[in-house]
């Protein structure tokens, strides 16, 4: 059952991440952040309401953890945004599989979880992709984005899942999403945005389905994760990883140069030799 639960998983954030890229690449990218936040919220209230019951106390504690960790993965997304306005998507998904293998550390670390018996020339493999892209002009601060991005969303969802064990999963998606919603607003407030344009309006709409889907897929991932070893999260990237390529290139447009397939391809190789 955990093979089905993250093969939909995947697919749901990868059409989440191409609709996100769609409606924020023109678009202030905290503003965007905030109100793609209100719409997730009500979605994950409304969740919250229907599977309301008497399990759904939990200690002041693991709510403050999911808060904590929940801070990580929102600067990810607002960085996720910010990268797509300096790199291509199709890189991006490349670098996302980085995070798969600093999972891995981190289950090791945290969960006594065996690493790869390859991880070591795993690693070399990524840095040693992550240089070639960098070598390419006019790439660094989206890749630097991406990275950044990646790795606060992988370290956040790793803290995360010690108290999803003990916190109901719609209580929890709620939890996350509010404190987004909070967190985002205290930037918007602190950087004091001339453009500032907070509103639920018909231009907003496409949101809509991006926050059923966003919510839906969170509560997946915090099932998943509540009841799942983290070494049985991600693997089935290798599989639908191709599609996702194709995808990607024909919606976006996009064409790779041969340094880009040459860094992307080791990425792959190095990702592939920590699944061994």
């Amino acid at each position: 059952m955990a093979i089905f639960y993250i093969l939909l998983i995947n697919i749901i954030f990868f059409t989440v991440d191409l609709f996100n890229r769609k409606y924020s690449i023109d678009s202030n990218s905290l503003i965007y952040a905030f109100n793609r936040s209100i719409y997730t919220c009500i979605f994950a209230f409304i969740w919250l309401l229907i599977f309301f019951n008497e399990q759904y106390y939990s200690s002041t504690f693991d709510l403050l953890n999911i808060s904590a960790s929940a801070l990580l993965c929102g600067f990810a997304f607002y960085l996720f945004i910010i990268s797509n306005k300096y790199l291509k998507f199709t890189n991006i998904l490349f670098i996302q599989l980085i995070g798969y293998v600093l999972h891995q550390l981190i289950g090791y670390i945290i969960f006594n979880e065996s690493l790869s018996q390859y991880y070591i020339l795993a690693s070399f493999l990524l840095i040693v992709g992550i240089l070639i892209q960098i070598a390419i002009p006019n790439q660094l601060k989206g890749l630097m984005v991406a990275l950044l991005s990646t790795f606060l969303w992988t370290i956040g969802y790793s803290l995360m899942s010690i108290p999803l064990k003990n916190v109901s999963t719609p209580l929890s998606v709620f939890v996350l999403e509010i404190t987004l919603l909070l967190m985002y607003y205290l930037l918007i407030f602190i950087t004091k945005h001339k453009e500032q344009k907070i509103y639920l309006s018909e231009k907003n709409l496409p949101l809509f389905g991006v926050a059923f889907l966003t919510i839906f897929g969170s509560f997946l991932l915090n099932f998943t994760y509540k009841y799942y070893n983290m070494s049985q999260i991600g693997f089935l990237n290798l599989v639908i990883m191709p599609l996702f390529i194709f995808i990607s290139l024909r919606v976006n447009k996009e064409k790779l140069s041969l340094k880009e397939i040459i860094s992307n391809a080791i990425i792959l190789l190095g990702y592939i030799m920590a699944l061994l």
